[in-house]
């Protein structure tokens, strides 16, 4: 793509998907409207207590492409010119610090981002998913499931003897990408109850529905309750649904949810824990 040249044809229908998940990224130029680009960011939360499954979705597609901006401007963050706030005489000069830094890190640094074989298939897997609507979401609403505690049974992982398997690169599918994992132990922590118990709910008629409680990152004092739906074969752990701001989406999952499939799935059959 090259803005001056008005080489820009990343929404026409034969771009590839990569491009057509580039487009959401955020732009802030005013004409790129007359190029045909269509500009995106993540939603703010206006109404209710979470964000509809599109809408987290839709955020979800913006942030996997945004983090690289986000990993440039801690790279600038690394200069003590460019950490602190700069006096109204140094505003006309700015733009010209960055760009020193900047030929400084094309010139004696490796590409922040190079392509990788799979990041065709991560995107149309991600395209795919984003018109998937959260069936266990539906499901728990017309159920009633967050308020009928009849239905289900508490028991002690350790006894979940058919909760599936994960390898760490299945964990890595099913959250497209690595951040919701490196919360995954801080939420485990704080699960686990003093006497190394990790306890859970399962549904007394469909066994092969877990639910959680866990406690909010940002809120001590609120607590979230999370649905896992998991079954035999290729995919084991598909519907997933947990009630924090993001949990609705299908695009990946919250770290609260992350957490679960974590721990269940992958941490209590390593050795690490053992």
């Amino acid at each position: 793509m090259l803005y001056d040249e008005k080489e820009a044809d990343i929404e026409h229908p034969t771009a590839s998907a990569i491009g057509r998940l580039m487009y959401l990224v955020v732009i802030t130029r005013p004409d790129l409207a007359d190029l045909g680009f269509i500009t995106k960011m993540p939603h703010f939360l206006k109404d209710g207590s979470q964000h509809t499954s599109s809408e987290t979705n839709e955020s979800r597609l913006v942030t996997k492409i945004r983090w690289v901006i986000e990993a440039v401007n801690c790279l600038f963050k690394m200069w003590k010119a460019l950490d602190h706030v700069f006096p109204n005489s140094q505003i006309p000069y700015i733009g010209e610090y960055v760009r020193i830094v900047s030929a400084f890190y094309n010139a004696f640094r490796p590409p922040r981002v190079t392509d990788s074989p799979s990041d065709v298939i991560i995107a149309e897997r991600m395209l795919r998913l984003s018109r998937m609507p959260n069936v266990l979401q539906q499901r728990v609403e017309r159920e009633g499931w967050s308020r009928k505690r009849v239905m289900w049974q508490l028991m002690d992982a350790d006894t979940l003897s058919d909760f599936p398997k994960l390898t760490m690169e299945e964990l890595t599918q099913m959250t497209i990408g690595s951040y919701q994992i490196k919360q995954a132990q801080s939420y485990t922590e704080e699960h686990i109850a003093d006497d190394g118990i990790y306890q859970l709910f399962i549904h007394r008629q469909e066994r092969n529905i877990v639910r959680l409680q866990l406690q909010s990152r940002h809120t001590s004092s609120k607590v979230y309750n999370l649905w896992i739906e998991y079954s035999e074969g290729i995919n084991p752990i598909t519907p997933w649904y947990c009630q924090c701001k993001a949990g609705a989406r299908t695009v990946g999952c919250c770290a609260h949810v992350a957490s679960v499939l974590w721990y269940l799935g992958y941490l209590r059959h390593s050795e690490e824990l053992k």
